[in-house]
C-alpha cells in the first residue's frame, strides 16, 4: 500500500502561530517524526 502525505503552508502552523520560516521548519520536524513512527508500525 502506498500512502502519500503532503504538508505545506497553513498545515504547518498551529492556531496562533506566526507564518514564519522558523516556526514552519520546527513543525515540519514534528510532522516528519510523527509520520516516521506511523510508518514503522504499518510497514
Amino acid at each position: 500500500m502506498l500512502i502519500v502525505a503532503a504538508l505545506g503552508g497553513n498545515a504547518l502552523l498551529r492556531r496562533g502561530q506566526r507564518m514564519d520560516q522558523t516556526v514552519q521548519e520546527r513543525n515540519v520536524g514534528a510532522a516528519v517524526r510523527a509520520l516516521a513512527g506511523w510508518r514503522a508500525r504499518y510497514r
